[in-house]
């Protein structure tokens, strides 16, 4: 399961974030702060960044609140709140996939029309 870390990390990646410094002036936060981020020392508590990372990434920012809340419910050994938190994440994980596969189902249909040789 995705840590908040990972998506951090995936977000500086596709903002071409060369440095950490990079990271820090497009989150505007202390650099302490950042680098435990990156180094998964801390969970990213700041809903403004979480937002941040959503936006970066074209993601649903349930789905990283989701991932912090396990983060958070397995760090204190807290059972039953992680696999309340894991079936929310799964849910909202899920969700935007099932929502594109909706989607995009009536163009591949239509398009399968178009390009199949024996139709």
């Amino acid at each position: 399961m995705k840590k908040t870390r990972d998506y951090l990390l995936e977000a500086k990646q596709a903002l071409g974030h060369e440095t950490a410094a990079d990271t820090v002036r497009w989150l505007g936060l202390n650099p302490g702060v950042v680098s435990r981020y990156l180094s998964g020392k801390s969970i990213i508590d700041n809903d403004d960044v979480v937002w941040k990372i959503a936006d970066a990434l074209n993601v649903d920012p349930s789905e990283i609140v989701a991932a912090r809340a396990v983060e958070r419910a397995e760090r204190s050994n807290d059972t039953e709140m992680l696999e309340v938190w894991k079936r929310r994440f799964q849910a909202v994980s899920h969700s935007a996939a099932t929502i594109f596969g909706l989607i995009a189902l009536p163009y591949g249909i239509w398009l399968t029309d178009r390009l199949c040789i024996l139709c």
